[in-house]
């Protein structure tokens, strides 16, 4: 007997009941741009712009006896909805900021499908991709948070520079999981 276990986690997206939100998937060669920033710019504090992008995860299970069928799709988004920009106080350099961040997602969306090649191909993928996902997201946290610290949110040009180099060199190693 065919047994069917599906199970999709959808991490970092918000669904509304009726209307799945909009949303841009990474791709190479492609570049962000203001007009894809749809979000209502925040008058509180001193940031100018703030890209909210992420990692999706789906997978099914299928067994039929001791077989194991497992396929997933990890992709990295951004999310125009909730991703904002104050017109009168941006410039270039500041998109390019924001598109490093956008950057370090599908990083660590391409080390998460590394990962999963590791996984063994059992019942138990459904745990184990679990906590490896939980892992990946809170390290691609903690680089966005050291990124924007280290850069002073694109203030420090010289850091900003270093880290975009940083950041191409690290998509270049992962290359095979893009």
């Amino acid at each position: 007997m065919k047994i069917l276990i599906t199970v999709i986690f959808i991490f970092n997206i918000i669904f509304s009941a009726s209307v799945e939100e909009e949303k841009v998937q990474w791709q190479e060669g492609e570049k962000l741009t203001w007009a894809m920033f749809k979000g209502k710019p925040e008058t509180i504090g001193s940031f100018v712009a703030s890209t909210n992008s992420g990692i999706s995860l789906s997978f099914d299970i299928r067994t039929n006896g001791d077989e194991v069928e497992i396929n997933y799709t990890v992709s990295c988004y951004f999310y125009p909805n909730d991703s904002w920009y104050n017109k009168a106080n941006v410039n270039a350099t500041i998109l390019a900021h924001e598109q490093t961040h956008f950057d370090i997602s599908e990083l660590f969306a391409r080390k998460l499908r590394k990962k999963f090649e590791a996984i063994p191909k059992t019942v138990n993928f459904k745990d184990d991709a679990k906590v490896i996902y939980e892992k990946n997201e809170e390290d691609r946290v903690k680089m966005q948070d050291q990124f924007d610290l280290e850069t002073n949110h694109s203030r420090l040009k010289l850091s900003e520079i270093e880290w975009e180099v940083y950041i191409e060199k690290q998509l270049a190693l992962y290359n095979d999981w893009k």
